[in-house]
Formats: structure tokens, C-alpha cells, sequence
């Protein structure tokens, strides 16, 4: 998988418009019974999101890129974090290697 700062195209017909595909895949079929794409598309809709079974294989083959909100929706329906779909530990090679948040100056 690409580090942050590695430059790729989604263009090449390799490289996968998103980052989630293989985890969202991995938690839909570790469901018992197994989600079925139809399944999860329905979950996804509960949260008032709309990907149909065709978007969703389509997220799960690299060929669709997930908006901000549908990220949302995909990791609450899964029942995973967010920053496990986007594989965070390997794009900073541990926990303790994400940066801390910086401190937000407001104007008061």
C-alpha cells in the first residue's frame, strides 16, 4: 500500500481508488452469517447513507473512490473504527507512531 506521501494514479487501472477495499471486504465476510454486499448496502442506508450493491463491490474491487460520509457510514455498519478501514497502522507503521494532534488556536 502507498505511504501518505507516495504519489500514485488511480488512472493506471492498478492502483485502487481507495484505501478500504481489502478491510471492507475482510469485515463484511467475517459477519456469521456472512454480510452479503445487498446486506451491507441496506445497513449503509440505515445510516442514511445510499450505496447500492453495485457501489459496494465496486468500493470492494479498488474501482470507486468512498466519500468522507459514506467512510462514515461503511465503519458504523461494520462495526469498525474508521482508522482501521484506512489500514492507519500501516500507513504509520504503529499506534504510536500517529502524530498527536495539534493544538487549535482559537480566536475568543
Amino acid at each position: 500500500m502507498p505511504g501518505v506521501n507516495e504519489k500514485t494514479s488511480a488512472r493506471d487501472g492498478v492502483t485502487p481508488k481507495n484505501i478500504v477495499s481489502r478491510r471492507m471486504r475482510q469485515a463484511r465476510r467475517r459477519f456469521i452469517p456472512k454480510l452479503s454486499q445487498e446486506d451491507l448496502a441496506a445497513r449503509i442506508e440505515s445510516y442514511g447513507v445510499h450505496i447500492d450493491r453495485l457501489g459496494i463491490g465496486r468500493i470492494e474491487s479498488g474501482k470507486r473512490t468512498v466519500l468522507d460520509f459514506e467512510l462514515r457510514a461503511i465503519a458504523a455498519a461494520l462495526y469498525v473504527p474508521i482508522s482501521w478501514l484506512v489500514c492507519e497502522e500501516e500507513i504509520w507503521e504503529s499506534i504510536s507512531g500517529i502524530p498527536d494532534r495539534p493544538d487549535v488556536v482559537t480566536d475568543s
